[in-house]
C-alpha cells in the first residue's frame, strides 16, 4: 500500500538512535522571583475576590450587607492583604536575598535562552540528517543502481532490504510529531517551552528531498499516468522496472510486459532480463497479438488457480508476478479482465497499468503515480488525496547503455 506514513514507519527503525526527540526543560531563570510573586499574587487574588463578592451584593441590593459580621469580615480580608505581603516578605527573606544577589542580567538571560534554542536545534538537525542519510542509503535511484553494476558490483539487494519495496523519487516528510515535550505541569516556564516547541516544529518539522518508496507486495492494481503526455509515464516505468529487474531478491520474481509493438517502441529491450523469461522458455515480453494471447492466458490461469486457495499460503506462491500493461485496451475481450476486479495481492500478483489519462484507469485502481503539468506524485483514486513526489528519472539513453553493457559482458542481469 502507498501511504504517507510509510517513510515514518521506516524512520522509527533507525539503528542506534531513538525515534523521538524529547525536549528538555528550558533552564529556569529567576526561580526565587517567581516564588515570591506567586505567593503575593495568590494573597491578592483571594482578597480581591472577597471584596468583589461584597460589593456585588451591594450592587444587587443597594445597601450594605445586613450582617455586621460579614461587613467586618470583608474589611478584615481587605486589610489582610498588606499584612500578608509583609509576612510573605519575612518568610521568603532568604529567597529574596538570593534573588537580589544572584539576579542575572537581561543580557545573560537572553544568552542562556539563545544557547538552549541552539542546543535543541542541533538535536533536531542531527535527527533530520540521520533520517535522510539512512533513507538515501537504503533507497537508491535506478540510475545509481545501474552505475554500481557497471562499476563491477555483483549483488544488488532489494531496495530498503524490504521485499518488493522500491523507490519512487523524493518528497517531504513531516517529523514534527516526533518532536515531543517532557511530561510537565502548566507553569510559566513550561508555557514558554510549549511555545518554543511549536516554533521548532514549524522551523525544523519537515525533511525535504527524502526518498519516497512503494511496497508492491501490498498493491494489486497500480496506475502510472503521464497526464497528457505518456512519455512521462514511460519515464516512471523505466526507473521503477529497472529497480525490480536488477535486484537479486526475491529470486522467484517474474516480470511481464504487455504492449503493442506497432504503436509502442522500446519494450522489446526488456527481453534481455532473465526475470522476463520463464523456465519453459516462454518470454513474458509480449508485443504481438499472438504473444499477448499466450502470456495473458498463462497469467489468467495462474490467477484463477491461486484465487481458488482464498489467500492461503500466499507467501509461498511461486513465482511472484509483476505485470506492466501499456494500455488497458490490450486486455479487452480477454478473461483476465475479470481477474483484475478481485484482490490480486492474495494471488501474489501486481498489475501496473500505464496510461496517458487518469480517467482510463479501472475504477478499482486504488492509487496512481501521476506526472502532469499540475501535479507530480501519488494520487488516491478512492478519496482524491495526494502525496507530492518528484519522480526519479532514468533516461532511455542510459537504459540502452546499460543493456549494451550487460550484453557485452554476457551476463545475466538478475541472480548472476
Amino acid at each position: 500500500m502507498i501511504r504517507e506514513d510509510t517513510n515514518k514507519n521506516i524512520i522509527e527503525r533507525f539503528p542506534s538512535m531513538e525515534s523521538d526527540l524529547k525536549l528538555h526543560a528550558i533552564p529556569q531563570l529567576n526561580k526565587n522571583k517567581e516564588d515570591i510573586w506567586t505567593a503575593i499574587k495568590t494573597l491578592a487574588f483571594y482578597a480581591v475576590l472577597g471584596v468583589y463578592a461584597y460589593y456585588k451584593y451591594m450592587e444587587m441590593t443597594g445597601e450594605p450587607h445586613t450582617s455586621p459580621s460579614v461587613t467586618r469580615y470583608t474589611l478584615m480580608l481587605l486589610g489582610a492583604v498588606p499584612v500578608g505581603i509583609v509576612i510573605v516578605l519575612v518568610v521568603l527573606y532568604d529567597s529574596i536575598r538570593d534573588y537580589l544577589r544572584n539576579r542575572p542580567s537581561r543580557k545573560k538571560i537572553k544568552k542562556i535562552r539563545e544557547n538552549y534554542l541552539e542546543d535543541v536545534s542541533k538535536q533536531i538537525i542531527s535527527y533530520r540528517e540521520a533520517a535522510l542519510e539512512w533513507m538515501n542509503k537504503r533507497f537508491v535511484p535506478a540510475e545509481d543502481l545501474i552505475r554500481r553494476i557497471m562499476r563491477g558490483e555483483k549483488k544488488i539487494r532489494n531496495q530498503g532490504d524490504v521485499m518488493l519495496t522500491y523507490r519512487l523519487g523524493t518528497g517531504d516528510l513531516d517529523i514534527s510529531e516526533h518532536i515531543l515535550l517532557p511530561n510537565m505541569v502548566n507553569t510559566p516556564q513550561n508555557i514558554k517551552l510549549k511555545r518554543t516547541c511549536k516554533k521548532l516544529k514549524e522551523e525544523y518539522g519537515i525533511i525535504h528531498d527524502i526518498p519516497k518508496a512503494i511496497s508492491l507486495d501490498e498493491v494489486g492494481l497500480l496506475g502510472v499516468v503521464g497526464q497528457g503526455d505518456k512519455r512521462k509515464a514511460y519515464d516512471i516505468v523505466r526507473a521503477l522496472s529497472t529497480q525490480i529487474l536488477v535486484s537479486e531478491v526475491p529470486e522467484n520474481l517474474k516480470v511481464a510486459f504487455v504492449y503493442d509493438s506497432v504503436h509502442s517502441k522500446g519494450w522489446n529491450k526488456y527481453e534481455s532480463f532473465t526475470r522476463t523469461q520463464m523456465e519453459t522458455g516462454i518470454s513474458l515480453v509480449a508485443g504481438t497479438p499472438e504473444k499477448r494471447g499466450k502470456v495473458l492466458d498463462m497469467l489468467a490461469q495462474a490467477i484463477e488457480e491461486r484465487k481458488a486457495l482464498n489467500g492461503v499460503g500466499v507467501e509461498n506462491m511461486k513465482p511472484r508476478y509483476i505485470v506492466f500493461v501499456d494500455d488497458m485496451a490490450l486486455l479487452e475481450n480477454h478473461r483476465i479482465v475479470e481477474a483484475l476486479r478481485d484482490d490480486l495481492c492474495v494471488c501474489a500478483f501486481t498489475f501496473i497499468l500505464v496510461e496517458d489519462c487518469i480517467e482510463k484507469l479501472p475504477g478499482n485502481v486504488e492509487y496512481a503515480l501521476v506526472d502532469s503539468s499540475e501535479f507530480s506524485g501519488v494520487y488516491s483514486m478512492s478519496d482524491g488525496s495526494c502525496m507530492p513526489v518528484v519522480f526519479d528519472k532514468l533516461s532511455e539513453q542510459k537504459f540502452d547503455k546499460y543493456i549494451k553493457y550487460m550484453k557485452s559482458e554476457n551476463k545475466n542481469i538478475a541472480g548472476r
